[in-house]
């Protein structure tokens, strides 16, 4: 944003486009790459030969998907978040919304594992991660007795199961 500013008191103080900027205004480009080349750096090279890992998670208001590469800077690829809408922050519980969550990491995947089909590396393995042990239970029992969860869980349970099938 400061950059902006500072183009706009230099369009401002500047008759036409070849003419100099005034010593001011240099100085305030100047000031602001400097400060913007001291910043901490931001790895930008995701590993994604061996595997992608795929986290999930949510709370009573929110949930948020990180999609992140391997190696000792776990560099981030991309993410969701969001809010759960007014009607579920207090109707439902949150293993819903964990379950919810693991839905919307299992999209996302499903996305990117798309655009890395098509222009490479594809990883050998994804790897989701969730901290909800009753969905993982839920998710390795067999699917008949589902039928005495409500609808959203037999739901969402079908849906992930047809995503990682």
């Amino acid at each position: 944003a400061p950059s902006r500013f500072i183009l706009a008191d230099i369009n401002q103080t500047t008759s036409d486009w070849d003419a100099l900027c005034s010593a001011d205004d240099t100085k305030a480009l100047y000031d602001w790459l400097r400060t913007v080349n001291d910043q901490q750096p931001v790895p930008r090279f995701v590993d994604l030969l061996d595997n992608l890992n795929v986290f999930a998670d949510a709370s009573q208001l929110a949930f948020c998907v990180d999609v992140r590469g391997m190696g000792p800077s776990y560099t981030r690829l991309c993410g969701r978040y969001g809010l759960f809408p007014p009607a579920q922050r207090t109707g439902h519980t949150i293993v819903q919304k964990e379950l919810c969550s693991l839905h919307l990491a299992l999209q996302l995947l499903s996305e990117v594992d798309l655009v890395l089909q098509e222009h490479g590396p594809r990883p050998k393995t994804y790897t989701v991660y969730t901290d909800s042990e009753i969905n993982l239970h839920r998710l390795r029992q067999d699917p008949a007795k589902d039928d005495k969860l409500g609808r959203y869980e037999r739901r969402r349970l079908r849906l992930i199961r047809s995503e990682v099938a």
